[in-house]
C-alpha cells in the first residue's frame, strides 16, 4: 500500500473544487507553498500527475478524476466512522446490559423507563437472576 495522509485527500479535495491552489489554501486556511507540497506529495505517492495547469487554472487529469470519486467516498466513509464513535463516547449508542436480583425486578424496570426513553439507540438486555443463600 502507497502511503498518504487524510490530509493530503482532504487537500486535493479542496482542489478539485476550487481549481486553484491559492483559493484552495484559502479555504484550508494554509500557505499556497503547503497546499503545492501535499499535492506534489500525493501524486508522488499515487505514481502520476491528478491535476494539470491549464492555463492560469488547473484541471483534474482522467486519473485525477477517478481518484477524486474515490476520494469522495473515503471520506464520507471517515466522516461516519467519527460520527458512529463520537455517538458512542456521548452515549447515544451501544449496549446495556443488567442484571438484577429478584427483589429488585419489580421496580428497577420503572425507575429505567425515563433513562431508556432518552437513549433509543442504545440496545438493552435484561436478566432477572435468583438470588442463592450459602
Amino acid at each position: 500500500m502507497r502511503r498518504y495522509t487524510l490530509r493530503q485527500l482532504e487537500t486535493f479535495l479542496e482542489v478539485s473544487r476550487q481549481l486553484s491552489v491559492s483559493r484552495a489554501a484559502d479555504k484550508l486556511h494554509v500557505t499556497q507553498p503547503a497546499v503545492s507540497m501535499q499535492l506534489r506529495q500525493l501524486e508522488t505517492a499515487m505514481g502520476m500527475p491528478l491535476l494539470e495547469q491549464a492555463g492560469r487554472k488547473m484541471r483534474l487529469t482522467d486519473a485525477g478524476l477517478d481518484f477524486q470519486q474515490y476520494v469522495i467516498g473515503a471520506v464520507a466513509q471517515l466522516k461516519q466512522l467519527e460520527d458512529a464513535m463520537a455517538e458512542r463516547r456521548g452515549l447515544k449508542k451501544g449496549r446495556v446490559e443488567l442484571a438484577i436480583v429478584s427483589t429488585a425486578k419489580y421496580f428497577v424496570p420503572m425507575l429505567l423507563v425515563r433513562f431508556r426513553k432518552n437513549s433509543r439507540t442504545l440496545k438493552w438486555y435484561y436478566k432477572s437472576t435468583t438470588a442463592r443463600a450459602s
